[in-house]
Parts: C-alpha cells; sequence; structure tokens
C-alpha cells in the first residue's frame, strides 16, 4: 500500500494522534528517540510544544534593538518525531523544505544540502535563505510568507525512525546564530540504556 503523504500524515495526526510522551530531560540535555541533544544556547528559551507533533522547541532571542536597527522577531528551533518508520525519508523532507522557501521569482529556493556522521547517526542537512512560507502545509490552508528569513532543516536517521530539526527566523538572525546551531547539532548524542526509548509516540 502507498504510504500517505506528509501532508496526509500531517492531518492525521493533528486530528487523531494521541499526545506524545514527554522527551525525556537531564543535565545533558533533552532526549527524543534514540538522540540525546545537548544543552542549548544561552539565547534559547524552552516553550511548552504548540503541537502534537512537537517533541521539543525553543526560541532564538533576536539582539537587542537599537536607534539605528529595527528588532528583529525570533527565531525558533523544534524537533519533531512521528515514529519509526513515519514522517518520509531524508529526499522527501529536504525537498519539501525547499518548496516552503521562494525565490524572489517564486521559484523554489534550492539552498546549500549536506550530509554528516555525528556519533553514528547520520544528518542530512539543508541551509536556504529567501521568502519562508510559515504555517500548516495542508491544502486550504494558506501560508504566511515571510520575507527575508531563514530555514535550516536537518533529518536524523535513527534505528528508532527519523527525527526532524527545524531552525527558522529573520535572515539576519539565522545567520548570526547558524554555528552555535551548528555546534549544538554536532553534539548530539546516541541515547543509551532507558534514555534510548525517549520520546516515542
Amino acid at each position: 500500500m502507498k504510504m500517505p503523504s506528509f501532508v496526509a500524515l500531517t492531518l492525521l495526526l493533528a486530528i487523531a494522534a494521541p499526545a506524545a510522551a514527554a522527551p525525556a530531560s537531564s543535565s545533558s540535555g533533552v532526549t527524543v528517540a534514540g538522540v540525546t541533544f545537548a544543552p542549548v544556547p544561552k539565547n534559547w528559551t524552552a516553550q511548552p510544544a504548540s503541537s502534537q507533533m512537537r517533541a521539543a522547541q525553543w526560541t532564538v532571542a533576536p539582539p537587542k534593538a537599537d536607534k539605528d536597527a529595527p528588532g528583529l522577531e525570533p527565531g525558533e528551533v523544534v524537533v519533531f518525531y512521528f515514529g519509526s518508520g513515519q514522517g518520509g525519508g531524508p529526499k522527501d523532507n529536504i525537498e519539501r523544505w525547499q518548496r516552503r522557501m521562494q525565490a524572489a521569482d517564486g521559484s523554489p529556493v534550492t539552498g546549500e544540502v549536506s550530509q554528516r556522521v555525528v556519533d553514528g547517526m547520520r544528518l542530512h542537512v539543508l541551509v536556504a535563505y529567501g521568502t519562508y512560507a510559515a504555517g500548516m502545509p495542508m491544502p486550504g490552508f494558506k501560508p504566511t510568507l515571510k520575507p527575508d528569513y531563514g530555514l535550516v532543516g536537518v533529518v536524523i536517521e535513527t534505528r528508532e525512525g527519523n527525527v526532524f530539526v527545524r531552525f527558522t527566523g529573520p535572515k539576519a538572525l539565522v545567520k548570526a546564530n547558524l554555528e552555535a546551531f551548528e555546534t549544538w547539532l554536532a553534539a548530539s548524542k546516541k541515547a543509551t540504556g532507558a534514555d534510548a526509548k525517549s520520546g516515542d509516540s
């Protein structure tokens, strides 16, 4: 049977899924589906998950505004986990994120795609800048277009299924915090023992 699309899966989870188990938290950071993330940078603030699809989320504080530079809205980092075999593969998600970033002519932004291995886990990373189509990607829902935006999308392959990380915000904020985000990502570890099961839904 053909696997449902990400859009259909998103709608199904939003309507029918039971609340996901809270991710484990310790001095080592948050653990989601076998991935233990490092403690976050100081300008990140943990937020309650705003939907059942989000395992963890943080706001990223912008630089303070001054009289010569208008303030930026905060950025957002979200970790998603849909369950083993759910949420689509790396290629599908990278292409979906690319479609949500538009160039001036309305075409998708290819961005920069790379792969790396962190503690034995393969990561697929997209970094793209343009006009971001924010909001639920479902038929009948018109996205909110955010110009001069940045998106960093990450697919982490684990034995328990893919874990997805998305960092979005104004272009200047994303660029200013990209190195810290990359450092945080590179410090991810495979969870061991009881923590390895945390974050299942």
